[in-house]
């Protein structure tokens, strides 16, 4: 019984594997046909149109400049005495670069406070006269104004003496000065023919340098001098008015005559206080700071060199905002305004733009028929350095709402330009459009298609109106 099920068991298997095998075959032809099918049809890329934003920029080149270069100008002349600041360092508003000699200066401030003391004096003598003339303390007062004059007589005694030795220090310095004079002038002629060495000039220039400078403070000195005596003389002439009112006029015109040499003694004393207040401010031009934060760009001094008020001797450079000069077309220069941001790339840096502001824009052409623009940069790191090379990008025109498509999406021939939009049905239809802003990569296309469309991005060139199409990217984001 067994063997007999065993036979119908076999038919009925190898029954139902024909029947598989046959479905299988069915599907398998079926699925070949639908690829060979699509193997036929072009392959294409779409995708689907949103608004998107589109610019196009136009770059010129330039070099970056500080934004600030400022040179450092002593107030004074005079000897460098010391030097705080080297080139390359970073300094600060206010912070001492170099230091003046003040010795012939604080010898003023010395003098002027002699002569200071000397007006306090004669002021006291003046005043005192006034007191004696209204106290009627008459034998007092005069014994009090003839010591004043003898004082006074002293005063200008010495200041005479002090005049003679300094008249004499500068003869002998102006001496020695004008000999060394024709030395140094004759060097220069033999050192300039070539007939001496440096060294020997070089030694002789000292010599000059010095015997001028000591001619000049003789000078300095002898007007010192000069200065301290016209005031011993002042205060004596002021003694001797005071005892010569005393003795010859009437009460009266004693009082008011002695109100007026006070006067002259105090206005005397205000002009000695002001001279001596001007020399103090000169004392404190003999520090000389920094005008600005920045770096020192240049130095050209050392100490024991001489300078002067007005010159240069160091160049403070301020680089934490830095600039480009660009001169760009006419085209351009009504699109752009002080204040729009640009890209700025230094390539010597790195590819990445870094963004900047528009300074200025001169609505002048210059010699060249463009117009110059000045773009600034925030350095607060200081890698931007003068000198180096930039590429300013601004934006010629800009759209946010446009329809976007790479440039070689749009098709053309000589009388129309257009894309391929993928229908519901795979089949494509051609769209004549018309463009708008063109960057070179990327174009705008302003009419003939809608938010929605499915593009061809890939694959358009040999295409035709109407033709199926096989889609291998939708361009959809899954």
């Amino acid at each position: 019984m067994k063997k007999k099920l065993i036979l119908p068991m076999l038919v009925l298997s190898l029954t139902f594997s024909s029947i598989m095998a046959g479905c299988s075959s069915s599907e398998d032809a079926a699925a070949t046909t639908t690829q060979s099918t699509d193997a036929n049809l072009s392959a294409v890329e779409v995708m689907t149109l949103k608004p998107d934003t589109i610019e196009r920029n136009l770059t010129y080149a330039g070099k970056i400049d500080a934004n600030k270069t400022v040179s450092v100008t002593p107030k004074i002349s005079g000897r460098v005495s010391e030097i705080l600041v080297n080139e390359g360092d970073y300094v600060t508003e206010g912070q001492t670069l170099f230091v003046i000699d003040d010795s012939d200066i604080q010898d003023q401030i010395d003098s002027l406070e002699s002569q200071l003391r000397i007006s306090d004096a004669g002021v006291s003598s003046a005043e005192e006269g006034l007191r004696q003339v209204d106290g009627g303390q008459a034998q007092s007062a005069r014994l009090q104004l003839v010591t004043a004059v003898d004082n006074a007589k002293k005063s200008v005694d010495t200041a005479q003496e002090a005049v003679n030795n300094a008249n004499i220090s500068v003869e002998t310095a102006k001496s020695s000065y004008d000999d060394i004079q024709k030395r140094y002038n004759d060097y220069t002629e033999m050192y300039n023919a070539g007939v001496i060495s440096r060294s020997e000039f070089d030694s002789v220039e000292l010599s000059y340098t010095q015997a001028k400078n000591a001619y000049d403070q003789a000078q300095i000195g002898l007007t010192t001098a000069q200065n301290q005596l016209d005031q011993a003389q002042i205060t004596y002439d002021q003694a001797v008015e005071a005892l010569d009112i005393y003795d010859n006029q009437t009460t009266a015109d004693n009082t008011a005559n002695a109100q007026n040499s006070v006067n002259s003694a105090v206005a005397s004393r205000d002009s000695v206080n002001t001279s001596l207040q001007q020399a103090r401010d000169t004392l404190a031009d003999t520090v000389v700071t920094a005008p600005c934060s920045g770096v020192v760009s240049s130095k050209n001094i050392e100490v024991t060199n001489m300078v002067s008020s007005g010159s240069s001797p160091m160049v403070i450079t301020d680089t934490s905002v830095v600039t480009v000069d660009v001169n760009v077309s006419e085209g351009l220069i009504n699109k752009i305004a002080a204040g729009d941001s640009v890209d700025v790339v230094v390539s010597s840096i790195s590819t990445e733009p870094v963004t900047a502001t528009i300074k200025t824009v001169t609505g002048v052409a210059d010699a060249t028929g463009t117009y110059p623009v000045e773009v600034e940069i925030e350095n607060t790191d200081g890698t931007l350095k003068p000198g180096m090379f930039a590429s300013v990008s601004f934006v010629e025109s800009k759209n946010d709402n446009a329809f976007v498509v790479e440039r070689n999406t749009v098709l053309e021939n000589e009388t129309e330009q257009y894309v391929y939009v993928l229908n519901d049905d795979n089949t494509v239809r051609k769209a004549v459009v018309e463009t708008g802003i063109d960057n070179g990569e990327y174009i705008e296309l302003t009419s003939g298609v809608s938010d929605g469309d499915k593009v061809v991005v890939s694959g358009q060139d040999y295409l035709s109106d109407g033709e199926a199409v096989n889609v291998v990217d939708s361009g959809e984001e899954e």
